[in-house]
């Protein structure tokens, strides 16, 4: 009766052993999951922080667009001008730019 109990119990400590080895290898696999988490939200920090440098001077282009229409710098001639210079291809010049450019432009 004991020899039996002494197997069963030897049956019941590898069972165990057996467990361990597979509760270790689950906890690398979740200490390897929370490292490429931790990654992922440091990347996604460098992201947000870019992101908010984008807003910042995009604002900072929109209040400077905006302080220039209201001061009346950028007249549509003008606008239109500097669209001919990036695209020399557009044909609908306004007659006004034309008349307005003091660069001598000829079209």
């Amino acid at each position: 009766m004991i020899l039996l109990l002494l197997k069963q119990t030897l049956i019941l400590l590898k069972q165990t052993l057996i467990l361990l080895k597979q509760t270790l290898i689950l906890l690398k696999q979740t200490l390897i999951l929370l490292k490429q988490t931790l990654i992922l939200l440091k990347q996604t920090l460098i992201l947000l922080k870019q992101t908010l440098i984008l807003l910042k001077q995009t604002l900072i282009l929109l209040q400077s667009n905006t302080l220039q229409l209201a001061a009346g710098m950028e007249t549509t001639p003008r606008i239109v001008t500097k669209l001919h210079d990036i695209c020399p291809q557009l044909l609908w010049i306004s007659a006004e730019t034309r008349e307005n450019d003091s660069r001598g432009l000829k079209y």
